[in-house]
């Protein structure tokens, strides 16, 4: 695209962060441990806290966090049920820890798994269920299905890539069920470069994440090794830089938010649907999700006439669409998915535009007349 406008993407590192990232750096060195130690230490202990959960392990990035956790609770020969509306990476995970994807439907208002999907698929050869939070939106469902996979004794797993800072009824995205997982992509709302974090307020499957973060090391000896495991450990310096970021995501978030409050006001009674949190939650909104009566494509054309990108949606292509999956499944049983993937949008909602520059956005997206 030519003639962009505004940045899709990009990330502010002041003087002040970068004075403290070098100076951290220096402390890497002299204490000449390069990997999953004292920065990385404080990073799960800050981020612990920013969630409120017990227990918190760095893992090298969001699927290995996903992989790790559903390794835990042994999904090896089972069947996963899943959003089909997520990114690959949610169904790569599922295969790298043994586990059959079995995408589901989704379900409006908050294009999360359909409830009732979710139920009808449920069996004795569920070894997980995995929600995703769309756009970082935790739906107000998740309460009714932490109840069914209770009743089944199935672990629930968040996927919350996008839910830094997003909560419903004070309990913060990832601590609703037995374990969140959180990536911390350049793109995302707190980042470490590359990295991902399991929380959890069960110490057996925090045990279990250092084991398998660690080639399946025992505790307590590192040269026995009790179970499948992997190398995804993290340097410290993403601890470093996470241990920063997140320290000021506060005051990130809320910038996040006033766009989106923006975004949510502007296009209040016209074709466009900004997605709000539900009333006893809020959102760290690292998307704006919005959808429209009318085709992407279109809107899409539309806007870049005028130097307005769209960030990636969420998502255009849904699991059961994807060439290494779409074999198995019949196109026709995923019909919200469907829709969803063709008539929503997410323009851009970094902190680093100014209120006026969605104004102008907002400006751009109300002068579409259709197709």
């Amino acid at each position: 695209m030519k003639n962009l406008r505004y940045p899709v993407f990009g990330i502010d590192f002041p003087e002040e962060f970068r004075k403290e990232f070098y100076a951290g750096c220096e402390q890497i060195f002299d204490e000449a441990y390069l990997t999953n130690h004292t920065f990385v230490r404080k990073f799960e202990e800050s981020f612990r806290s920013f969630t409120n959960a017990k227990f918190c392990t760095m893992t090298s990035s969001g699927t290995t966090a996903l992989e790790t956790a559903l390794r835990a609770v042994d999904v090896s020969g089972k069947d996963v049920l899943l959003s089909t509306n997520t990114f690959i990476a949610t169904a790569v995970a599922i295969l790298n820890a043994g586990g059959k994807p079995v995408p589901i439907d989704i379900e409006e208002p908050y294009w999360s798994i359909s409830t009732k999907k979710l139920q009808q698929n449920l069996n004795s050869n569920t070894g997980a269920v995995v929600v995703v939070h769309t756009g970082g939106i935790v739906p107000p469902n998740m309460f009714e299905i932490l109840d069914l996979c209770r009743s089944l004794d199935v672990p629930l797993i968040e996927d919350a890539a996008h839910a830094h800072g997003s909560y419903l009824q004070e309990k913060h995205a990832g601590t609703i069920g037995d374990i969140g997982c959180f990536s911390f992509y350049l793109t995302k709302t707190i980042t470490s470069g590359e990295g991902g974090a399991l929380i959890t307020n069960n110490e057996k499957l925090q045990e279990a994440f250092i084991s398998i973060r660690q080639f399946g090391k025992k505790k307590n000896d590192s040269t026995l090794h009790e179970r499948d495991g992997s190398n995804f450990k993290v340097t410290e310096f993403q601890g470093l830089l996470g241990h920063l970021d997140l320290k000021r995501a506060p005051d990130r978030i809320r910038l996040r938010q006033k766009n989106a409050d923006i975004y949510q006001q502007r296009l209040k009674n016209s074709d466009f649907f900004p997605l709000i949190p539900p009333s006893n939650g809020t959102c760290g909104h690292y998307k704006q999700v919005i959808t429209s009566k009318h085709k992407r494509k279109f809107v899409e054309k539309h806007l870049e006439k005028v130097g307005v990108p769209l960030t990636g949606g969420v998502y255009y292509t849904p699991i059961h669409q994807q060439p290494v999956f779409q074999s198995q499944f019949d196109q026709d049983d995923f019909p919200v998915s469907n829709y969803f993937s063709q008539f929503h949008f997410c323009p851009p909602c970094i902190p680093e535009l100014q209120p006026q520059e969605i104004h102008e956005i907002c400006d751009y997206i109300l002068s579409f007349e259709g197709n």
